[in-house]
């Protein structure tokens, strides 16, 4: 080791004996520095805020996707295992949301499991909109005009969709034919 090493390793050893020996009047110091600094700059952090605000929402929106996506990613198994749990755990709950929902939009109609399998094999158990099959996904149930613009829950106005294009098509109102390509958009949000 060389000289200059030493002494860099003997510095970095002073310093941390110092922070450890001093810990509670570095708290007192950083506490106090940090409520004067916050006075002190309180009206030009308003005005930068004022200035910058669509900078500022449009940088906080693009972080807050990339940390999501990132932390789903990171925790997805997690994630998965509780929801599920907690579904197993609060199915009273859940299904009581379900017909509170039901009821506050006032929606009418119903369907038997026989009229979705029907239905999922008119389509031949495939997504209209993607195109990807039964066995590669799993079919929910998509309301042509949604529950939230005045939809029923009668199979006519039920089609089969997977889960990321029925996300996809959000409250939109369109219309996918299970014998031909045919796609129609009614309305668009």
């Amino acid at each position: 080791m060389s000289r200059k090493e030493r002494i860099a390793e003997q510095n970095k050893k002073a310093v941390k004996r110092y922070y450890l020996k001093n810990k509670e009047v570095r708290k007192k110091y950083g506490r106090e520095y940090g409520k004067n600094y916050y006075l002190k700059n309180k009206e030009a952090r308003k005005e930068y805020l004022l200035k910058n605000k669509e900078t500022i929402k449009e940088y906080q929106k693009k972080y807050q996707k990339e940390y999501q996506k990132e932390y789903y990613n990171k925790n997805c198994q997690y994630i998965k295992k509780r929801c599920s749990s907690y579904a197993k755990e609060h199915v009273q709950e859940i299904n009581l949301r379900s017909r509170l929902r039901r009821y506050k939009l006032k929606i009418s109609g119903s369907h038997t499991l026989g009229e979705w399998e029907t239905l999922k094999a008119q389509y031949n158990w495939t997504c209209p909109a993607c195109g990807k099959t039964e066995l590669e996904i799993k079919l929910t149930e998509d309301h042509i005009i949604p529950l939230s613009k005045g939809g029923s829950n009668n199979i006519e106005n039920i089609q089969p969709l997977c889960g990321p294009c029925n996300s996809k098509k959000s409250t939109k109102i369109i219309i996918y034919s299970p014998e031909e390509e045919i796609n129609i958009l009614l309305t668009e949000e």
